[in-house]
C-alpha cells in the first residue's frame, strides 16, 4: 500500500464522514471508491498544453489534511488522471466528492453498485 496525503475542504470531509457513517464503510474504502472513478468523467475535462488546476484558495475556508493508503494501482491511476485531466489529485477528489457522492451511495444502498472487482488498471 502507498501512504499519500490529500488537500481537502474541511466541508468536504465532513461530507465523507457522515456517507461514511450512513454506508457503514470507512472513509478511506470510500475515498478509494471515489477515486477508482476518476476515469469515468469523460473527454470534456482534458485540457491540452495547459498549467495543472489546483484547489481555488478562498480565505474562509477551512482546509484539512486527508491520508490514505491506496493500492499501487489506484495511486498510478491517479497520477497518470493528474496527467490526463491537468488537476491535482486533491482538486480531482473535490470534482468526485460534488458531482459522484451522492450518486455512489446510492448505488452502494440499493445493492446497484457495480464497482465490486478489483482494481486493475492497464494501459
Amino acid at each position: 500500500m502507498i501512504e499519500t496525503t490529500f488537500n481537502m475542504n474541511a466541508e468536504e470531509i465532513l461530507r465523507l464522514r457522515r456517507a461514511s457513517e450512513i454506508l457503514g464503510i470507512s472513509m478511506s474504502a470510500l475515498v478509494r471508491r471515489l477515486l477508482r472513478n476518476l476515469g469515468r468523467r469523460g473527454v470534456k475535462n482534458i485540457r491540452i498544453l495547459s498549467r495543472v488546476r489546483y484547489q481555488a484558495e478562498d480565505g474562509d475556508v477551512e482546509w484539512k489534511l486527508f491520508h490514505l493508503r491506496m493500492p499501487p494501482q489506484l495511486y498510478e491511476k491517479c497520477l497518470d488522471a493528474r496527467k490526463l485531466f491537468k488537476c491535482s489529485v486533491s482538486f480531482l477528489l473535490s470534482v468526485e466528492i460534488r458531482e459522484n457522492l451522492e450518486k455512489i451511495i446510492h448505488a452502494i444502498k440499493t445493492g446497484n453498485d457495480v464497482d465490486n472487482y478489483s482494481e486493475t488498471y492497464v494501459i
